[in-house]
C-alpha cells in the first residue's frame, strides 16, 4: 500500500473489544443491560493505520446491506470482499474484524457476534483518534447464511464515489436517514484515504478536455499535487492519498473545512458543498466542531440500532471471516 499526499499516522495498539456490555447474555463478567457506555482509555503506544481503514470500512457499509446481510456478515464473503467497490479496502480492514473476534472467543465463547465486534471497533477507534464516545446498543446477531453469491448484490446499497448529492440523500433516505445524518456521517471521511482510481476522473483528462485537465471545483494546486501523486496508478493501483491531507491522523472537522475551499477528494465529497440541502448543514459543522460531533455521535447510534437482528433471526458467529456449519 502506498499512500501519499499527506502525512504518515503514528502506529498504536487497537483493542476495541476491552469495554462494552452486551444484552441477552452476550457478555462475559459484567453488567447485561445492552448498553456500551464506557469511555475506552486512551494509553500508550500509537495508532496503526487500519484503524482510519477500520473505520472507512464500517462507513462505506452504508447503508447496510440488503435484508439477510446485515452488519455481521461474513467479512471474507466473495460477494463482499472481492466486490469492486470494496477491492480498496486493503485486506487489514477486513482481517481486524476477524482477528479481535478470534481473540473474544478464546476469552467469552459465544458471546460477542461479528456484527457488534465491527460497531465497538469502529466507535473506538472514532474515540481514540479524537472524535466523539457514542452509546451503542449490543446484543445483536450475525446473519446465519449469505443471501447473494455475487458482488452485485453488493454494490447497490453503497455508497459510490462518484454520486451526486440527490443520489446520496435517496439512497440513506431509503435507509431512514435524514439529509443531516447523512452529511454527518460523510465526515468519517476526515480520516482514512482513498486510491487514486476513486478520483481519477477529477484529475485527469475531466469532462475529456485533455490529459491534464481536472475538475474546475478543485483547489488547482490540489489538483496538480494529486496528478503528481497518482501518475504512476495505472500500474500501481494502490497508490492512495488521505481523504483530509491538512489533518489525516486525527478526527476533526477539517473534512467540512476542506470542502468550500475545494480540498474535497472524492466526487461526492464536493457534491456535498453544491447541493442546497446539504451545504448548510456542511457549513455549519466547519464552523463549529461540536456540533459536527453530536450530529456524528446521533448518527452512528441510530446505525447501531438499524436492522438489528435477535433471537432466531441471527447467529453468533465463531469466526467472522466463516459462516458456522450448519446441520
Amino acid at each position: 500500500m502506498r499512500i501519499l499526499l499527506g502525512s504518515e499516522h503514528i502506529p498504536y495498539s487497537l483493542d476495541p473489544m476491552r469495554r462494552g456490555r452486551a444484552r441477552g447474555g452476550a457478555h462475559c463478567g459484567g453488567g447485561g443491560d445492552g448498553e456500551a457506555d464506557r469511555e475506552p482509555q486512551h494509553g500508550g503506544g500509537r495508532p496503526p493505520r487500519l484503524l482510519p481503514r477500520l473505520l472507512r470500512r464500517r462507513l462505506r457499509r452504508l447503508p447496510p446491506h440488503l435484508p439477510g446481510s446485515g452488519p455481521g456478515s461474513s467479512s471474507s464473503a466473495a460477494a463482499e470482499r472481492d466486490a469492486e467497490i470494496n477491492r480498496s479496502l486493503p485486506g487489514d480492514a477486513f482481517d481486524a474484524v476477524a482477528r479481535a473476534k478470534a481473540a473474544l472467543e478464546q476469552a467469552c465463547p459465544g458471546a460477542v457476534s461479528c456484527a457488534d465486534v465491527l460497531a465497538l471497533a469502529a466507535r473506538h477507534l472514532v474515540s481514540m483518534l479524537g472524535g466523539p464516545f457514542y452509546p451503542l446498543r449490543l446484543g445483536r446477531r450475525d446473519a446465519p447464511f449469505s443471501p447473494a453469491p455475487s458482488s452485485a448484490h453488493v454494490a447497490p446499497d453503497l455508497p459510490r464515489t462518484n454520486m451526486t448529492a440527490p443520489q446520496l440523500i435517496a439512497l440513506f433516505a431509503s435507509k431512514g436517514f435524514t439529509v443531516q445524518e447523512m452529511v454527518a456521517l460523510a465526515g468519517a471521511h476526515t480520516v482514512g484515504f482513498s486510491h487514486c482510481k476513486e478520483f481519477a476522473g477529477r484529475i485527469y483528462n475531466f469532462e475529456n478536455r485533455g490529459p491534464n485537465a481536472f475538475d474546475p471545483a478543485l483547489n488547482p494546486r490540489f489538483a496538480q499535487g494529486l496528478q503528481r501523486a497518482c501518475a504512476s496508478y495505472l500500474k500501481d493501483p494502490t497508490i492512495s492519498t488521505f481523504n483530509d491531507v491538512m489533518t489525516p491522523g486525527k478526527f476533526d472537522n477539517l473534512y467540512f473545512q476542506n470542502l468550500p475551499r475545494g480540498l474535497g477528494l472524492l466526487a461526492s465529497d464536493a457534491a456535498l458543498f453544491v447541493d442546497t440541502r446539504t451545504r448548510p448543514f456542511v457549513e455549519g459543522y466547519a464552523a463549529n466542531q461540536t456540533a459536527f460531533f453530536e450530529g456524528f455521535a446521533r448518527a452512528m447510534e441510530k446505525l447501531s440500532a438499524y436492522g438489528v437482528k435477535t433471537g432466531r433471526d441471527g447467529e453468533i458467529r465463531r469466526r467472522c471471516d466463516a459462516f458456522n456449519d450448519h446441520p
